[in-house]
C-alpha cells in the first residue's frame, strides 16, 4: 500500500522532472538536442487551436520544452517532419519589422539531423556535401517553378 509520504515523494519527482520552458530573449539564443517528445497543445489558454510542443533533451542533460507559437518556426518544424529521436536546433535570429496593427514576429529557425548520429557516417555525410562555390559541384536540380 502506498503511503501519503510515498505519493508526495512521487509527485515531487514528477514535478521536478517537468521540462524547462524555452523562451529565447536575445538573437543567437538557441536550443538544441535530441527530440524526446512532441505533443499538440493549445496555442493559448482556452483555445481550440493546437500547436506542437517539442521536448528536447539538451547536451547539459536538462529537458526543455518549446511551444511553437511562432508561425515561422512552426512552419519550418512541420515542413521538415521532425520526429522523436531527431536532433534539432532552434535558433532565434531576432524579430521582424512590425507593421501597423501587428506585433513583430520572432524569427526562429529550425535545423534537424535525422536519426542516430554516427560519427563515421556523419563525417562521410558532411564530406559528401559540395561547397556552393565548388566548381566541381553538380548542377542544381531543374525546378519547373523557376
Amino acid at each position: 500500500m502506498t503511503t501519503v509520504n510515498d505519493a508526495l515523494e512521487r509527485l515531487r519527482k514528477e514535478r521536478d522532472s517537468e521540462p524547462i520552458p524555452w523562451k529565447p530573449v536575445d538573437p543567437g539564443d538557441e536550443l538544441g538536442g535530441r527530440v524526446v517528445d512532441i505533443a499538440d497543445v493549445p496555442i493559448k489558454r482556452d483555445s481550440d487551436v493546437l500547436v506542437p510542443a517539442v521536448t528536447v533533451l539538451a547536451e547539459d542533460g536538462e529537458r526543455y520544452i518549446y511551444r511553437l507559437t511562432q508561425t515561422i518556426a512552426r512552419r519550418e518544424f512541420t515542413d521538415q517532419h521532425v520526429q522523436v529521436g531527431d536532433v534539432v536546433l532552434f535558433t532565434y535570429e531576432g524579430d521582424t519589422v512590425p507593421v501597423p496593427g501587428r506585433n513583430a514576429a520572432k524569427i526562429i529557425r529550425v535545423h534537424v539531423y535525422r536519426g542516430e548520429p554516427d560519427p563515421d557516417t556523419e563525417q562521410q555525410y558532411w564530406d559528401s556535401q559540395s561547397d556552393p562555390g565548388d566548381e566541381d559541384a553538380p548542377p542544381p536540380d531543374d525546378d519547373p517553378m523557376f
